[in-house]
């Protein structure tokens, strides 16, 4: 199937085969997760030097890690030698990583500083052809560290547009205080509309329909794939959580850090979401494993000067949230039950047609966000002849 008959109508319409194909499952990975920039890591998880954090990019196994110089580099999680993995663990600290098969080892530059019995190898075995192989493209925006295959990647922050300002409203000035995670059976895509569209909460989120948490607001296509959705707090919640921090000694920094009467979800270019709901910040990352499953990654934000008051009310709020919570069970089950009945043929497109196309901005109900993502989606598999 040509790319050109995936995605019609200014991203109206979407063809179902984009959900459950393995040959556009391969071409995202090589027209997308290997071109764009990737959430790998949060300065906070990278402190000090030998901190570390593993993950992916494209399929491929990657280590961000605080060197000694206090440089943040990404490495390619793979021993040079037998292609071992030399960090074992999602996270840590080390002086230099050893790989476990042969034991050579490596400094936190990548350097090859360790091969047992090296006289084996010969008179020509030089070890400065064997460090990590590095990522080039590597690029910090408050505290979310990003990375990119492609060594001629554009900045971050032109990539980034105009979701810098809401970047920085919801993410300058915080720290990791817990992960969740989970794997799903389901396209890592449904689970990425899902967080642009503002149609949904009401009829699905009984809980939410039953205080009315969603009512009027709007859903904006930010440009670049990114989208946003917002609307207003919630009076009588807000009320409380000021009633809350009123009594902490803190309580004018983290008041000032409301979002201006508004709640809103940013949805980033390719796999990235960020909720921020009366201040409780989270960051969901969506890693596609195969057409049909998915790894959820779900890190809660909060400040370091947090009291113990707001602590509690900033996890009592992130309980919405992964496959146990009260919002999040549902948004897990949706793209499990989605997968199941895309696998219908008889039908050959999804709509995605609410509001007018023609707009960056709609009501919340209507899906400009969501086709913010599949305009850029499609123009990045057009871009490598897919």
């Amino acid at each position: 199937m040509q790319t050109s008959e995936l995605v019609r109508d200014n991203a109206r319409f979407v063809n179902r085969s984009v959900y459950r194909d393995q040959e556009i499952f391969e071409l995202e990975q090589r027209a997308i997760f290997s071109r764009s920039w990737i959430y790998v890591a949060h300065e906070s998880e990278l402190r000090k030097p030998g901190d570390f954090r593993t993950t992916t990019i494209a399929g491929q196994p990657v280590v961000a890690v605080r060197d000694k110089e206090e440089r943040v580099r990404v490495f390619f999680n793979t021993c040079t030698h037998r292609g071992a993995v030399v960090a074992r663990t999602p996270r840590g600290n080390c002086r230099a990583f050893q790989c476990m098969y042969h034991a050579w080892t490596y400094d936190l530059s990548g350097k090859l500083i360790g091969v047992p019995r090296p006289e084996g190898y010969g008179p020509d075995f030089n070890r400065g052809d064997y460090g990590l192989r590095e990522v080039k493209s590597v690029a910090t925006f408050c505290g979310l560290i990003f990375a990119s295959l492609d060594p001629h990647a554009e900045a971050l922050e032109t990539f980034l547009g105009r979701t810098r300002e809401y970047i920085r409203e919801a993410c300058e000035g915080r720290v990791i205080t817990g992960v969740n995670k989970t794997i799903f059976n389901g396209n890592w895509k449904i689970y990425r509309e899902n967080f642009a569209d503002g149609y949904h909460p009401n009829y699905l989120h009984k809980l939410l329909a039953a205080i009315g948490t969603y009512a009027e607001g709007s859903s904006i296509d930010l440009g670049a794939g990114h989208g946003l959705l917002e609307w207003a707090e919630i009076a009588p919640k807000t009320d409380k959580y000021r009633a809350a921090t009123d009594k902490t000694a803190d309580a004018n920094i983290w008041i000032a850090r409301l979002p201006k009467d508004k709640e809103r979800v940013l949805t980033l270019f390719p796999n990235l979401s960020i909720p921020w709901i009366l201040d409780a910040v989270s960051i969901h990352v969506i890693t596609p494993l195969s057409p049909e499953r998915t790894l959820l990654e779900i890190y809660l934000l909060g400040g370091e000067r947090d009291t113990p008051e707001i602590k509690q009310w900033r996890l009592a709020q992130s309980m919405m949230w992964g496959p146990a919570g009260a919002v999040g069970v549902d948004d897990i089950e949706v793209p499990k039950e989605c997968q199941r009945g895309l696998r219908a043929t008889e039908l050959t497109w999804v709509n995605l047609a609410r509001g007018n196309a023609a707009l960056d901005r709609g009501d919340l109900e209507d899906e400009q966000a969501v086709r913010a993502f599949y305009k850029e989606w499609i123009q990045r598999l057009d871009a490598v002849g897919g």
